[in-house]
């Protein structure tokens, strides 16, 4: 009886033991029945057990650890032993030589993705010799049964869990700032066309939304300088009008003080107009003006004076002497 319940209690501390890792697994291992999880809260573990339902196979392009079913029209992944519906499953390379197995209505099914009946694993028991024999993957590629590619991909396959905690700590070391050594993780890799694609549009989207920003406030500003210009622009016409209004009154030229171009060549053919009609006007005064009255014998006496001033003007003086003698002859000094 101690016997019984020393393994008991081994049995139980290696179950807790993997309540940090797996609370599933711990589940299952304390209740020996699929359908419970546990739960961690500081150093309590709260196991819960699952309501169960209905569910039916799901047929998949793609291989997972997880069986694929379906519920209410909703997609779902069935986790081994416990048996519990997840919303996302793991996914795995699709391998004949270590396919993923699930046991439903008592019998043995693997996934290639397809579910396809096979034979039974052997069963482990206590006390017992497990009969195994190992068969080289090398040998089953030279007897052409497997490629080259399938050996590969069970290489890859096997050797996945070994090299995930160094993935995982190198990820982890670039998350917190530390330098990662190089060519050792591609992002490439995690990324798919769509994720570029979704990362091209969201850059894209940023982008556009800076440019409406940066239209917004420049149009704000054009706005204000249009109104200005527009005031402005108001202002000067009532100016450039009331300059027309004095030279051309109330006509169409008014219409002018739109341009200022316009306003300028009439204010400049106003001014030529009105400089040419004031020298006409003094062209034609004299003619108008009043003639003083001088007598007929003054006017004759006035001929005769411009006559003989006129000879006089032309007599011919060659010489000193003969202008002497003009002088003294008019009686100039």
């Amino acid at each position: 009886m101690e016997q019984k319940c020393a393994l008991e209690r081994q049995i139980l501390e290696n179950a807790l033991s993997l309540s940090s890792i797996a609370p599933d697994e711990m589940a299952f291992r304390i209740m020996k029945t699929p359908g419970y999880t546990a739960v961690t809260a500081g150093e309590v573990i709260y196991i819960i057990k699952c309501v169960p339902v209905e569910c039916r196979v799901r047929q998949t392009n793609h291989c997972y650890n997880e069986l694929p079913v379906i519920h209410s029209n909703v997609s779902y992944f069935l986790s081994p032993r416990s048996r519990i519906l997840l919303k996302v499953g793991t996914p795995k390379d699709c391998n004949e030589l270590l396919p993923t197995m699930f046991r439903m209505h008592d019998s043995w099914y693997k996934l290639m993705p397809r579910p396809v009946e096979a034979l039974p694993p052997p069963t482990i028991e206590p006390l017992t010799k497990p009969k195994w024999k190992y068969i080289s993957p090398s040998a089953l590629a030279t007897s052409g049964i497997y490629s080259t590619d399938d050996l590969n991909r069970l290489r890859d396959h096997i050797m996945f869990p070994v090299e995930k905690p160094s993935t995982l700590n190198t990820l982890a070391q670039g998350a917190m700032g530390h330098a990662i050594p190089a060519n050792t993780i591609s992002l490439y890799n995690m990324l798919d066309e769509k994720s570029l694609e979704k990362i091209a549009e969201s850059t894209g989207e940023r982008l556009w939304k800076g440019f409406i920003t940066f239209g917004s406030a420049s149009a704000g500003v054009l706005a204000i300088i249009l109104i200005v210009r527009l005031l402005k622009l108001v202002v000067d016409s009532i100016i450039r009008g009331y300059a027309l209004h004095s030279i051309y009154g109330w006509s169409l030229h008014l219409l002018g003080a739109i341009w200022s171009l316009i306003t300028h060549l009439l204010l400049h053919l106003g001014a030529r107009i009105d400089t040419e009609a004031g020298k006409e006007a003094d062209v034609e005064a004299p003619k108008h003006e009043m003639q003083p009255l001088v007598p007929e014998k003054e006017l004759v006496n006035s001929a005769k004076c411009s006559g003989e001033n006129e000879k006089e003007n032309t007599i011919m003086i060659r010489d000193y002497g003969e202008l002497n003698k003009y002088l003294q002859a008019s009686g100039r000094p």
